[in-house]
């Protein structure tokens, strides 16, 4: 309550609320907009990165895969094999992991019916999106997550893609890319842009403060300078510097205190030149007065002597 009461007295702290209110609600706003700005665009940048490797990689698959087949002796679950381990970095990494996945989830010729890199989990490639890539001839991909049989998760995409394996039948290859680089990336510029929005508050509100003092200051001093002519002291003035808009209004006040002044000096004598007045006439109304007085007591004592009106006249006279 005490907190309240002193809030409410105080012109600065009111206008520092709420400026500081204002500023950090406007440097939140713009802040998360252009956070989330470059975020998105950091992703999409990944993004279309991905697709064009994705769809070399799977052209460049296919193709191996049709020159292997000019030669009958071409183990084509080695090549698979290969065409897998031919990743060396995991998505983690800023790499890729690549999955063969039939179509009939059959094993043939010793290929197993998945076939992933680096222990990724066939969980990372949704059925949905699966059943997307068995249904439509061109490239497809879709947000996910890199699962892997250590139990780590990576945010990321994958891109699929229907192939034929000669000699083997239809497969399903697909590219996954985490952007856990990226991530690192988001959250570096997230920590820098928070560190600087703090940072920017700090100098908006000591600048705040420092305008806000100036500027008040005048107003405080023509507050306590008003209680104090209020009080009788009518001898205050404010301090004038300058000649700008607060020296004006402290020149104002001044002249409206002199005036004030004066008219309160010409009231107080005027009061004494009443009240002397009232005290001569006062006396002089008095002398007479206490002669009649006089001839009144003398005229009441002697009225027996007198006719019966005028004693009667005596007696009121005193009464």
């Amino acid at each position: 309550m005490a907190l309240f009461n002193i809030f409410r007295r105080s012109l600065f702290l009111k206008v520092f609320t709420l400026s500081s209110i204002i500023s950090i609600a406007l440097i939140y706003f713009l802040g998360s907009n252009l956070f989330v700005r470059i975020s998105n665009g950091i992703i999409d940048e990944k993004i279309s990165a991905s697709l064009s490797e994705a769809e070399s990689a799977i052209q460049y698959a296919d193709y191996r895969f049709i020159i292997a087949n000019l030669n009958p002796s071409t183990d084509m679950g080695a090549l698979v094999e290969e065409v897998v381990r031919s990743t060396n970095l995991s998505a983690k990494d800023s790499g890729r992991e690549i999955a063969f996945i039939n179509s009939n989830g059959k094993e043939i010729r010793n290929i197993p019916p998945i076939t992933t890199s680096n222990f990724l989990q066939p969980e990372s490639i949704p059925s949905t999106f699966r059943a997307q890539v068995q249904n439509k001839p061109e490239l497809q991909w879709t947000r996910t997550q890199l699962r892997y049989v250590s139990g780590e998760i990576l945010n990321g995409m994958v891109i699929g893609q229907k192939i034929t394996i000669p000699r083997i039948g239809k497969y399903e290859m697909y590219v996954l890319f985490g952007f856990d680089g990226q991530q690192r990336t988001i959250d570096l510029i997230g920590r820098s842009m928070w560190g600087t929005g703090f940072l920017l508050i700090a100098l908006i509100m000591i600048t705040a403060s420092v305008i806000l003092r100036q500027v008040i200051k005048p107003v405080k001093q023509a507050a306590e300078v008003a209680e104090q002519l209020t009080s009788g002291d009518l001898l205050q003035r404010m301090e004038v510097k300058g000649q700008d808009e607060v020296a004006r209004l402290g020149t104002a006040f001044n002249e409206m205190a002199d005036t004030l002044e004066r008219q309160i000096r010409r009231l107080e004598n005027l009061s004494r030149v009443q009240q002397r007045f009232v005290s001569d006439v006062s006396h002089e109304l008095r002398t007479p007065l206490t002669t009649i007085r006089m001839a009144a007591d003398v005229i009441h004592a002697s009225r027996e002597n007198f006719d019966p009106v005028i004693s009667r006249s005596s007696e009121l006279l005193l009464a």
